[in-house]
């Protein structure tokens, strides 16, 4: 287990997806900068990760206390992340998060811990099963009353609350004699709310659709269009990364 300094985590934060040239350019930047700090022992990267465990435990719980104490208050969107969570309460339940393949870079006061994950859970709203899988980064540092998260990389494991760029599709489903668009958005934040609004646009104009919830954040609806080019637009609200709401098209061409 290497020592890290505060500069080379911020590199492995951004370089998460090729942890071998974070890892070199981490070890390049520590000898740069003169003296290396001590190096930290497997106990203290075992802390590390069992603050991350109990950070994900308290989250599914929907503990808010715990939570606020094992993040670090000056994290961009530390309190839009806290009434997240307080939503998740009301939209999700019986969350399970399961990690996998974790790796641990711990430095005396700072730490970054990548992991896949797989997260599951039911809608509150007809108790629909839902599943999401992916790899984050997470970046701890440490103060006198323990480890706490200061920033997260990668996919969003707690994507209701600090915001996910929603998808949109639109596929042909019918045929040249009755021609279909099948609308599609997929926006993990709206999980739980059961229908969702867009704006269709055809060559007679532009009209407002509502598409339902199909499975725990991803709507969809068919409409009958003519051939031709056709473009779904939709507003989303929160679409993370310190974005404010945008507005986001999708354009297709039936046949």
């Amino acid at each position: 287990m290497r020592a890290l300094s505060l500069v080379a985590a911020l590199v492995w934060l951004g370089m998460g997806a090729n942890p071998g040239l974070a890892a070199e350019t981490a070890v390049n930047q520590a000898a740069d900068s003169g003296p290396r700090a001590p190096i930290a022992d497997l106990a203290e990267g075992a802390k590390v990760q069992q603050s991350l465990e109990e950070f994900i435990r308290a989250y599914e719980l929907g503990n808010i206390s715990m939570i606020r104490s094992r993040l670090d208050p000056s994290m961009i969107g530390y309190q839009r992340f806290i009434d997240g969570v307080a939503q998740d309460g009301n939209r999700l339940k019986m969350i399970r998060i399961h990690l996998r393949n974790t790796q641990v870079l711990a430095g005396p006061d700072v730490a970054v811990i990548q992991t896949d994950w797989e997260k599951r859970f039911l809608s509150a709203t007809g108790f629909v099963p839902g599943i999401y899988a992916g790899h984050s980064t997470f970046l701890f540092h440490r103060d006198k009353s323990g480890w706490r998260i200061a920033a997260f990389g990668g996919d969003d494991l707690f994507a209701s609350q600090s915001g996910t760029l929603a998808q949109l599709n639109i596929t042909p489903a019918g045929g040249p004699l009755a021609p279909i668009a099948n609308l599609e958005v997929i926006d993990p934040d709206m999980a739980g709310s059961g229908v969702l609004n867009v704006q269709l646009t055809t060559a007679t104009g532009t009209v407002p659709v509502t598409l339902t919830e199909t499975t725990p954040g991803r709507f969809s609806r068919l409409w009958p269009a003519a051939s031709g080019s056709v473009t779904l637009r939709y507003l989303d609200t929160n679409p993370g990364g310190g974005r404010p709401p945008s507005m986001l098209m999708r354009s297709a061409v039936l046949p």
